[in-house]
């Protein structure tokens, strides 16, 4: 079977602004450590469960920087993008103030970080007006 794995950089991986614990499980699950319980999240488990705001630093030359405005949508594709930054943050707006405490403004963000580029991935139900965001 080939393997998924690319190669990628290293990178410093913060939640919310916190460095102190990994990201997912994927190593536990290359080691065969996989979790049996019943209606267990595997997908948030393997490539992280959602989060407010999660950064990802490398030594990736070029000092770009990334923003993703997403939902659960992103979390598989957050290290195949993040290769090629500098820095790439990744935005929940859902889950933002809530894990933040305050409000999220992507213009603040994106003038505050110096954000090169901007991508937009997942559904349309954290966009204001949209049909599934007035509910």
């Amino acid at each position: 079977m080939p393997s998924a794995d690319f190669p990628l950089p290293h990178f410093r991986v913060s939640v919310n602004g916190d460095d102190s614990r990994p990201r997912n499980d994927k190593r536990e699950y290359e080691r065969g450590k996989v979790p049996q319980a019943l209606f267990y999240s595997h997908y948030a488990s393997y490539f992280g469960d959602d989060r407010g705001l999660v950064e990802h630093s490398s030594d990736v030359a070029g000092g770009r920087k990334l923003m993703v405005i997403g939902d659960s949508f992103d979390n598989i594709l957050e290290r195949l993008l993040a290769a090629r930054y500098e820095k790439a943050c990744f935005v929940d707006p859902g889950l933002y103030r809530k894990e933040n405490g305050v409000q999220f403004d992507p213009e603040d963000f994106v003038m505050s970080h110096s954000i090169d580029d901007l991508i937009f991935i997942g559904s349309d139900s954290w966009v204001p007006g949209s049909i599934e965001a007035q509910g």
